[in-house]
């Protein structure tokens, strides 16, 4: 009896050594993640006012081992590397990129009509695991120079077409009532 525990006791820790080896090949399957990288990005239009519609348009590749979807944002940031305060232009969701391979994509955004002017940098990112984990950015190295809003001003005109005083006045103007309190 003593040698068939001996057996038993040797198979046993074959057996552990076995799931030994294979647990790390196991988690290393379990591992197959996309990971996933802007890699190219068209350069934007070097100038831009508030209210422009804009087309921000590039690749991004999978350097994973899964496909995934992936999950883009494109911003507009005051440097390259800014983390505060980036004006989205928009989202995209891509459809599965394979591993290996890349899909480009294409985003419609506009400039906002609150943003101020000045020297803008186009950021793409996208989400390393596809749609969720940390984002990887990439910069256009073209720098945006957003002007003020062109404002068009055109005269009034000659007359108010006001009932009681159809000469007076100018049409940018308009009267609302002529009550006057004492």
């Amino acid at each position: 009896m003593g040698s068939e525990l001996a057996g038993r006791l040797i198979a046993a820790a074959v057996a552990l050594a076995a799931l030994a080896v294979a647990g790390p090949a196991t988690a290393n399957a379990a591992k197959k993640n996309p990971n996933m990288r802007i890699a190219t990005l068209a350069d934007p239009p070097a100038a831009l006012a508030p209210g422009d519609d804009i087309a921000v348009r590039g690749a991004v590749k999978n350097r994973g081992k899964a496909a995934a979807k992936a999950k883009v944002s494109a911003t507009l940031r005051d440097t390259p590397a800014a983390q505060k305060g980036p004006v989205l232009l928009g989202r995209k969701t891509t459809a599965a990129v394979k591993p290996g391979k890349q899909r480009n994509f294409r985003i419609d955004g506009a400039v906002p009509a609150s943003l101020e002017p000045g020297t803008y940098y186009l950021v793409a990112c996208v989400r390393k695991g596809g749609t969720k984990g940390k984002q990887v950015c990439k910069s256009s190295k073209q720098a945006i120079e957003v002007s003020p809003a062109d404002t068009e001003f055109t005269p009034g005109s000659r007359s108010l077409g006001d009932e009681l005083f159809p000469q007076i006045g100018n049409g940018g103007y308009d009267a609302l009532h002529y009550t006057i309190e004492l």
